[in-house]
This record gives C-alpha cells, structure tokens and sequence, in this order.
C-alpha cells in the first residue's frame, strides 16, 4: 500500500505536465487570430467586417491571455485601444467618415508604446531579444500605413497583412521579454 506522500510526485508529474500542455496550447492558439485576418481578402465582399472582427477578437484573446505574461497593465491597454478601435470601424460606416486616419495614427501609436512597455526588460538584454520587440513595432507601423494611404479597400491583400502584422505584435513583444527574463 502506498502512502500519501509517495503518490504526491506522481500526482505533480500528472498536474505539471498538464500545465505544460496548457501553456503549449495557448503558445499556438495566440496566432490564431493573425493567421485568420491573413485569410480576409478570400472572404471577398466581407472582408472589412472580417478584418475588424479578427481586430476586435485578437484584442479580447490577449486580453484573456495578460495573466502569465507580467505585463498585464500593457497587455490591457494594448487590448483596450485596439478593442475600442475595431469597435469603433465597426459601428462607423468606414468610407464615410475620412477623419478616422487621425485615430488610426493614435491607435497606432498608443499600440507602439505599450508594446515597448511589454518588452521593457528585453531593452537591456542582447540583440536577439531586442529583435523582438522591434519586430512587434511593425504592426503598429503597418497599420500606421494602412491609414495613410487613405480609405483603406479592406479586401486587398495589404490590409490582410496589416492587420495580421498588428495582432501579431504583442506575441513578438511577448516573446522577448520572456527570452530576456530567462
């Protein structure tokens, strides 16, 4: 017969090696959403709506996923302004308010300097954890571009990109702060 305290490693191996198959899960699952707004200008006619979705629901996942990341509070401003941004394309009928390029600037912005706040410590580390966080920095850029060229045609494939490089930003920036920590 065994004792309680010899059935406890194996019980920790089991609860250990399904928190890491947890981790691996949610390790895949964050680029879900970038690789989704890559399919946009397959879905033709809606792709705009699509686009903003894949926005709009890429923000609530890395809002789901802040808690083991030690950037919560970037993580969450993060989500809130690009959360408010898609909300907001959403409700406002895009080609017809020309003044959203100033809020896209904002966003884009808003998102550069949070994401810099996420990968803080991978500032002073080596060049390989610096990398990326300013790999992460594209999608802001990106999506900066999108706004200037003017009413972006949401099907076009650049659109695809610009929104899958900006949901893929806080993982990259993610990322390097975790190599940097290690």
């Amino acid at each position: 017969m065994r004792s309680s305290t010899s059935a406890r490693p194996g019980r920790a191996a089991e609860r250990d090696g399904s928190i890491a198959r947890l981790e691996a899960s949610r390790g895949a699952l964050r680029w879900i959403f970038p690789v989704l707004a890559l399919a946009a200008p397959l879905t033709g006619e809606a792709a705009g709506g699509y686009l903003l979705g894949c926005l709009l629901f890429g923000a609530v996942f890395a809002l789901w996923s802040a808690q083991r990341t030690g950037a919560v509070w970037s993580v969450m401003a993060w989500s809130t302004v690009t959360g408010v941004f898609s909300s907001a394309l959403v409700l406002i009928e895009v080609p017809a308010n020309p003044s959203l390029t100033l809020a896209t600037l904002v966003t884009a912005l808003v998102q550069a300097l949070t994401l810099l706040a996420m990968g803080a410590p991978a500032t002073v580390g080596g060049w390989k954890t610096r990398g990326m966080v300013l790999a992460s920095l594209v999608g802001p850029l990106a999506l900066a571009l999108l706004a200037l060229q003017g009413a972006p045609v949401w099907g076009a494939m650049a659109a695809a990109v610009a929104v899958s490089l900006d949901l893929a930003a806080p993982s990259l920036a993610l990322m390097g702060r975790r190599r940097a920590r290690s």
